[in-house]
């Protein structure tokens, strides 16, 4: 069961793609597809209620699957393009830099990463 949410932009509906590849609709059980809905109690009614959603006629636009997120936080983007040379001048530099704490967990972040797609 993969949540979506399908439609013209600004008008989308909820939908999902069950195990067969069909796109049912959703609107009768959940007004939208937003962080409430991603709830354990919420995704079980949904999955519950997934085999009598009606299928969707056609091939509609698909649009960004949750709908009012909120806050996205990324730091470190500035720092890691700047040149080496500036980067100890940085605000940031003793979180970010490679021995910081924030800077250790990329490193081993995308270490693991690179083994995982390595392994595939």
């Amino acid at each position: 069961m993969k949540l979506v949410r399908y439609g013209n932009p600004g008008k989308e509906r909820p939908g999902l793609v069950d195990a067969q590849g069909t796109l049912r609709d959703l609107s009768a059980i959940v007004p939208d597809i937003g962080p409430a809905q991603l709830s354990v109690a919420a995704l079980a009614r949904i999955r519950k209620a997934a085999a009598k959603a009606p299928p969707v006629r056609g091939t509609p636009r698909r649009g960004c699957p949750v709908a009012h997120v909120g806050k996205l936080v990324a730091i470190g983007l500035n720092y890691y393009i700047l040149p080496l040379s500036d980067r100890a001048f940085h605000p940031m530099h003793r979180a970010l830099r490679p021995a910081g704490r924030v800077g250790l967990g990329f490193g081993i972040f995308s270490t693991a990463i690179f083994a995982v797609i390595f392994i595939y």
